[in-house]
């Protein structure tokens, strides 16, 4: 895409690709002119000689997606297992994302989609969001699923949203069958929930082997409705070295408590529940208030754990693995590096390398 436009520029350009922009509040995520919120902006369309009336340079720019923009769609993905999972379900398309979370957003031409969030059901949180038309506004022509596009502002870290560096690689997003993208997103969520709850390995097990890792009884329950719809979950590529062994299964099979004292991480007793450190976010993040907040791991009895911090989370091994590199590992070395912290703090018995 062609940096360097100003506002009203953008909104031409996404004009000319026959999508419906939408002017939005500065530094905000409502739609909105005249300084204010808009609650009819589903049914504006802007003409290119009204630009400059609707688009200052220092507001925010939408797009109303579905109908109105030519069945264009935005998978939003909100979590970070999705981002990381994304690649290995939804292929190569335009893309855009702001600095904390790049490639948060990725656009198809899909004419027919209906607008689905997909949730954690333990959490509550948005694990991905496919962004098309809402269901009551189907054949209507008003849309009503909008997105902040590039270049914008965003309204919570203040970092710019813009287009990731491969966008322009292709003339226009990649054009891919409703049915098909709703297909996608669903392998996506289900597998976001699997590392959530059960870490790669369990994933790995579902994937390959389509055996059901243990989850907590909401999340296995939507991941059966989600797969109930006959979704084809495509064969994983072959496991990282090291994924599967059995020092990570012997890890696994011991207590998340025992896990984390072990790791070094401070444990807390909150409402009767044990919680500890985050191995990933530390104590970086804090209360509004400056209050530690570093007891933000739930440590369940099922083996697994999750941030509500940061979205951090797995089963006992990825606690291991956060606090001994920081990270999920990427290959050999960093599984090699991850052995020998769990075989010196006793979690793993001294057997060569993984």
């Amino acid at each position: 895409m062609t940096s360097g436009l100003t506002t009203a520029g953008w909104a031409g350009a996404y004009l000319a690709l026959g999508w419906c922009p939408i002017p939005v509040l500065t530094r905000d995520k409502r739609p909105g002119w005249d300084g204010r919120p808009q609650p009819a902006w589903q049914a504006l369309r802007v003409e290119r000689a009204e630009i400059p009336r609707y688009f200052a340079p220092d507001t925010n720019i939408g797009v109303n997606l579905g109908e109105p923009s030519n069945g264009l769609a935005d998978v939003d993905l909100d979590c970070p297992e999705a981002i990381e999972l994304a690649d290995l379900f939804l292929p190569e398309t335009w893309t855009f994302g702001r600095t904390g979370k790049q490639r948060s957003h990725r656009l198809y031409l899909a004419p027919g989609t209906v607008t689905e969030q997909l949730h954690d059901p333990e959490t509550k949180g948005m694990l991905v969001e496919l962004r098309g038309t809402p269901a009551s506004n189907v054949g209507r022509n008003l849309g009503g699923s909008q997105t902040v596009f590039p270049r914008s502002v965003h309204k919570d870290s203040g970092e710019p949203i813009d287009w990731a560096d491969d966008s322009d690689a292709a003339e226009r997003p990649r054009e891919l069958d409703a049915p098909e993208l709703q297909r996608r997103v669903r392998q996506l969520a289900v597998s976001a929930l699997i590392v959530r709850y059960s870490g790669p390995a369990g994933l790995a097990g579902f994937l390959d082997e389509r055996v059901w890792p243990a989850l907590p009884p909401q999340v296995e329950a939507a991941i059966r409705e989600w797969c109930g719809l006959r979704v084809q979950l495509p064969r994983r590529k072959p496991a990282r070295r090291g994924a599967g062994g059995g020092w990570i299964a012997e890890i696994n099979g011991r207590s998340p408590s025992a896990v984390a004292e072990a790791a070094g991480l401070a444990i807390r007793e909150r409402a009767g529940k044990l919680t500890a450190e985050c191995p990933a976010c530390e104590s970086l993040l804090r209360s509004s208030r400056g209050r530690d907040r570093r007891g933000a791991i739930n440590l369940r009895e099922s083996g697994s754990w999750h941030c509500f911090l940061c979205g951090a989370g797995g089963d006992a091994a990825a606690l291991v693995a956060f606090a001994a590199i920081g990270r999920k590992p990427t290959g050999a070395e960093d599984w090699h590096r991850v052995r020998e912290f769990a075989v010196a703090r006793g979690l793993s018995a001294p057997r060569g390398r993984p």
